[in-house]
């Protein structure tokens, strides 16, 4: 039985621990170094502590632990807008269109008429039988199995 081989990963992976274990090749000098993270965004951090200071007094003088109910004002009427918004953009328009779509179907006549629905159903009955009588005669037998003209069924209009 032949031994098995360490893949690449593994080798890999042991080269990385025994490197680390190592130290480095060569000792930086501090000055060459890369400067941390800190060091680096310092100028944003100060800003964002900058921002963040001003904005908590800001809240702080009109909120009620100064003795201001300005928030709760503001509060107040951005409640009241968008609630008012809401109804005026939204809600009302869908009011009058499900208005509108009630009183255009209410307010309709009927679309057909029963003495125009058997009219039309006479019609299309001796188009068919005048299709039927057109048929080549190898197609007669096809024919046969088409419904029968029911003219004489006396079939009423729909209720």
């Amino acid at each position: 039985q032949r031994p098995r081989l360490p893949t690449a990963r593994q080798v890999l992976d042991s080269a990385k621990r025994q490197a680390a274990l190592a130290g480095h090749l060569v000792v930086i000098p501090r000055w060459a170094q890369m400067p941390s993270k800190l060091q680096r965004h310092w100028m944003r951090y100060m800003l964002g502590t900058a921002l963040v200071a001003y904005t908590s007094s800001i809240v702080y003088q009109h909120s009620s632990f100064a003795g201001s109910d300005d928030i709760q004002r503001w509060v107040h009427k951005v409640v009241k807008a968008t609630t008012n918004s809401w109804k005026a953009h939204v809600v009302q328009p869908l009011l009058t269109v499900r208005d509108e779509l009630t009183r255009t179907f209410r307010d309709r006549p009927s679309i057909v008429s029963p003495e125009e629905f058997d009219a039309d159903k006479q019609s299309l009955l001796r188009m068919l039988e005048d299709f039927q009588s057109d048929l080549p005669a190898s197609s007669k037998t096809a024919a046969r199995r088409l419904p029968a003209s029911s003219s004489s069924s006396g079939g009423g209009a729909p209720s």
